[in-house]
């Protein structure tokens, strides 16, 4: 940590602190995100050789985590110090790190021992000052005090905080009584001059001037002008690492390296990109002709014979190559040893070759829309470096013992804790890949900070985990060998260790969803992964998918990169109402309609009338209600565009290619409006699909429609093999038949028309995702297609209650022992059965996005450490591994997205790691033919009438003119009574 060539500021704020400490009094540093807080106060801490406890506060933190803990040993429930106590008792120094993010009234417990130095604790002891332990030692015996459980707190006891300025930053605001025993002092970056020559000493290589203007942008977007126009603060403590890379690679564009440290295209609106691109050209840092960027990894060669876990890696830049040392992993390093089914294109051969360089110097952060391949390159980078990859679903209600340690209990019922895969992969030099931490609070991923920033962390169980050369140092200073160390649970973190992560762009101008904070920026460098182009797409598809029909193809990527081009403001088309009006009532109403709006034509206005000699202006429209109507505001602009291609992205894409080259006759436009559910899609957006279907020269032939008609849609089971329509599977031989379910099910066309759908994707080995209407038959589907497979089935419904740990785990006390039962998904995956998942709608989202990993990765994490893998290959010796069984598959029912329907949107987050079934209720015919059987002695007219009002009245449901969207169900049940 310290360092010989000390900034000045930075021996004014020692100097302060020291005078405090002289003082015996309390310290509050207070400042921008960063580490210069922490590594001050560490500083402080090397130089008087003082001992430290640390803790990062987290909204998790609890009274338990700063006073005792209660464990169990034998049988017997002990109280455990923990970090506040310590330091008190043994004369240490608290490091207290991000007081906005604990919860209010947490840290007040402190109040009493920060004033008089006087804690009551949970297992009677009290702590009282040292004066007036001394004053009563004079009085009385220690084996006195000893007995009345007082504990002398030691006079070198000091409390260090760190902390964020709320407002201005997210967090809560300090309790005043709090905030009122501690000396506070701002610690603002390092001066100008101060931070320059630090950078000078960086980035020896790099041109004087360059620096200066690269400091200059920097400063200038942490101003309150900057501030004031809503621009995150830079991250000025990573200039360092940009300059490194400047120092390796002397010809690299300036202007992208900010945007790896500063992504601002991603992260700003409109008026925020004008004022840092204004900023940019002002310090001569815009590039003036084609940018120098590395194009590809040329070689990645291991060092032979040495044990520091460095590669020399070369990249193509400007015509030449480069070559540099990046950490390597624990295996053989080599550039083609990547995952078999990575398509090498030019923009990932570059981002690669970006995210090598970024990783000589720091971690790193891949941000791109779902399903653009940034799990597939973070898996070529593991494999090109010999990295073991240790895959981390993180999700919303992760808390920082999730991302640390877990408690848990052993057989004999003593509590103990579990490392996470996280601190696993530090132990052991793996790279660890973050996956989702847009989800993740960001008061949670505070507890990173230390880890990502110096290397260290201190865990839950007291654990002290240290970068490789403190460890050394340590070892060399105190004469003590790895054993003795290891039993004062200090462990080093292996030098190959790096982290991933992995997340979806920010929502600009979302408050809710805008994760990318200042205290994040300091975390990582950021790469923005873009979609494929046209031809990269093409490439991907025409090799991961060889017998696919070109033409089918070429339409497909025309119709894809239309929907994703559609961002421009310009041709958004606005149709705003603002009221709550009654059937009949006119309503004067404002409607912005720009370029290229018919409203004749538009299927929202089907049914309003505008009232007469009325003339169309266009701001002001008078329209006349049919009905009861509450009109919110709708678009058709680019998001209802981009919410098209993200259904249609590139991991879709090749589903569907897959698709039409195991089945050539079927329809692209039937594939298309199945990805995009378009049954289930608002009017607007099935509109704009529609029409953007038919500019690329895709559309529903009256081939396909008469082939549906003629084919034969029966199903029969004869020599073990079972036909659905054109499709046949053999019929499985299950050891368990009592979970094959059985069910009354009467066939039409329209319900065997899904399930040859669904056994076409069952025999390409994907997972089905069934959305409908309530009361359309998907359990009845579900249920009668694996009976006629014979497959076994496990049932899991989700409610709004399920919990990541109770989608994986099922907690039982037996014997006075909590022991934790599979649940239906991890008895599915060990036995080869098909989950079927109902509901799935009403379990939050970011609960149900852990099983992105299970179907795309084929790897899972437990909430009792235990790991799903799918290919046997990498156990690697690992325990507690659970290899999935061939036969697994998911089947997940979901109601459709949008009103009325209360669920979250399933289909949307994901949708596009399933094989998606709209599934509506039967045509006129089928539901005649159906209701027959199930009432035989009801009239003919009867069932005639009730097939046309429901038929009416669904009709009426799509058009918006009633909420309640009436299914089978109620007709079966009408026909039953009457029956």
């Amino acid at each position: 940590m310290f360092s010989d060539t000390l900034a000045q500021s930075v021996i004014q704020h020692l100097r302060w602190i020291m005078q405090k400490d002289l003082l015996g009094q309390d310290i509050f540093l207070i400042g921008p995100p960063g580490p210069l807080r922490r590594s001050i106060a560490m500083q402080y801490l090397e130089l008087t050789k003082r001992e430290v406890e640390y803790i990062a506060l987290s909204r998790d933190t609890t009274e338990t985590d700063l006073k005792q803990r209660r464990e169990i040993r034998a049988g017997t429930a002990y109280y455990v110090d923990q970090c506040a106590v310590r330091a008190a008792t043994e004369g240490r120094i608290l490091v207290l790190e991000g007081l906005e993010k604990a919860e209010r009234n947490v840290l007040p417990v402190l109040n009493n021992l920060l004033e008089n130095r006087e804690m009551q604790l949970e297992d009677g002891r009290f702590l009282v000052s040292a004066e007036r332990y001394d004053k009563l030692l004079k009085e009385h015996k220690k084996a006195e005090l000893d007995t009345w459980k007082i504990v002398r707190v030691s006079e070198d006891f000091r409390v260090i905080a760190l902390g964020l300025p709320v407002p201005r930053y997210l967090g809560n605001p300090l309790d005043p009584p709090l905030r009122s025993r501690f000396q506070a002092r701002d610690v603002y970056y390092l001066p100008f001059k101060d931070h320059l020559a630090a950078l000078y000493r960086a980035g020896p290589n790099v041109a004087t001037e360059r620096i200066s203007q690269l400091l200059s942008f920097a400063t200038t977007l942490c101003t309150q002008e900057s501030s004031a126009l809503g621009l995150p603060d830079f991250p000025v403590d990573s200039l360092s690492s940009a300059v490194k890379i400047l120092d390796s690679i002397p010809m690299m564009s300036v202007e992208h390296l900010i945007h790896w440290l500063y992504p601002y295209e991603i992260l700003l609106g409109k008026e925020g990109k004008t004022a840092v691109e204004d900023a940019l050209k002002r310090f001569e840092l815009r590039d003036s002709a084609k940018p120098l960027l590395p194009m590809r990894v040329t070689s990645v060669r291991r060092r032979e014979n040495d044990q520091s876990f460095q590669a020399d890696v070369t990249v193509h830049i400007a015509g030449k190559e480069v070559t540099f040392q990046v950490p390597a992993g624990t295996e053989p390093a080599d550039l083609r040893s990547g995952p078999e089914d990575f398509i090498r294109t030019s923009s990932h051969e570059q981002l690669l070759a970006a995210v090598m360089l970024s990783h000589m110097v720091k971690d790193v952060c891949l941000i791109g829309e779902k399903g653009c391949g940034k799990t597939v390159v973070a898996k070529e980078f593991s494999a090109a470096l010999g990295y073991h990859m240790e895959s981390f679903m993180l999700y919303q209600d992760m808390t920082a013992r999730d991302l640390l340690q877990q408690r848990y209990t052993l057989p004999n019922g003593d509590t103990s804790w579990r490392p996470s895969p996280l601190v696993t992969a530090a132990l052991e030099g793996k790279l660890v890949v973050l996956d989702g931490i847009h989800r993740v609070n960001p008061g949670t991923l505070a507890v990173l900070q230390r880890l990502i920033h110096d290397r260290e962390i201190t865990l839950y169980d007291g654990t002290i985990l240290l970068r490789q050369d403190r460890y050394e140092k340590l070892k060399e200073q105190l004469q003590l060998s790895d054993e003795n160390l290891q039993q004062r649970s200090i462990f080093p973190i292996h030098p190959s260790f790096r982290i991933i992560a992995l997340a979806e762009p920010p929502v600009v101008g979302s408050a809710t969803q805008q994760w990318l904070i200042p205290e994040l920026l300091t975390l990582f460098l950021f790469h923005y992964v873009k979609p494929l182009n046209k031809s990269e797409e093409m490439k991907v598809i025409n090799e991961k998918v060889p017998n696919v029909p070109s033409a089918a193809v070429e339409q497909l990527l025309k119709l894809t990169h239309k929907l994703r081009e559609t961002q421009d403001p310009r041709t958004d088309t606005s149709l705003e109402f603002r009221s709550f009006c009654s059937a009949g009532c006119q309503v004067n109403s404002f409607l912005s309609i720009s370029q290229g709006f018919r409203l004749s034509t538009h299927p929202f206005l089907d049914g309003l009338s505008p009232v007469p000699g009325c003339a169309l202006s266009l701001h002001k429209l008078a329209i006349t209600l049919p009905c009861p109507l509450y009109l919110g505001t709708v678009n058709l602009n680019s998001r209802q565009a981009q919410s098209l291609a993200s259904s249609l992205s590139t991991r879709q894409l090749l589903r569907i290619c897959q698709r039409l080259s195991h089945y050539p006759d079927e329809s692209l436009y039937h594939a298309i409006n199945k990805a995009c559910l378009s049954r289930f899609l608002p009017n607007l957006a099935a509109s704009a699909l529609h029409k953007n279907l038919l500019d690329c020269g895709i559309h529903a032939s009256p081939a396909d429609t008469g082939k549906n008609d003629e084919k034969d849609l029966s199903c029969e089971i004869s020599s073990g093999i079972l036909r659905i329509g054109g499709a046949t599977i053999p019929v499985h031989n299950p050891s368990e038949r009592m979970k094959v379910p059985d069910v009354l099910f009467y066939e039409n066309t329209q319900h065997m028309m899904v399930m040859e759908d669904m056994l076409k994707d069952f025999l390409l080995g994907e997972h089905l995702l069934l959305v409908g209407n309530q009361g359309v038959g998907k359990n009845k589907i579900v249920d009668r297609f694996l009976h006629l497979l014979n497959r076994p089935r496990e049932y899991l419904q989700l409610h709004r209650d399920t919990t990541v740990q109770s989608l994986t785990l099922q907690p039982s006390v037996r014997d006075g022992l909590i022991v934790y039962e599979d649940s239906p998904l991890v008895k599915a995956v060990k036995l080869g059965h098909i989950l079927v998942i109902d509901e799935a709608d009403k379990a939050p989202t970011n609960v149900t996005c852990i099983l992105k990993t299970l179907v795309e990765s084929g790897e899972m994490i437990l909430s009792d450490g235990r790991r799903l893998i799918a290919n046997p290959v990498n156990i690697n010796g690992r325990k507690n591994v659970i290899v999935i069984h061939p036969d697994f598959r998911m089947i997940v029912l979901a109601n459709r997205p949008g009103f009325p329907f209360l669920g979250n949107d399933f289909f949307g987050t994901l949708g596009d790691i399933f094989s998606c079934h709209a599934v509506d209720n039967p045509q006129p015919d089928s539901e005649l033919a159906m209701l027959r059987q199930y009432g035989p002695e009801v009239p003919e007219p009867v069932l005639q009438k009730l097939v046309a009002a429901f038929g009416e009245l669904r009709s009426l449901a799509d058009q918006g003119i009633i909420n309640y969207p009436y299914s089978t169900r109620e007709v079966v049940n009408i026909v039953k009574h009457v029956q």
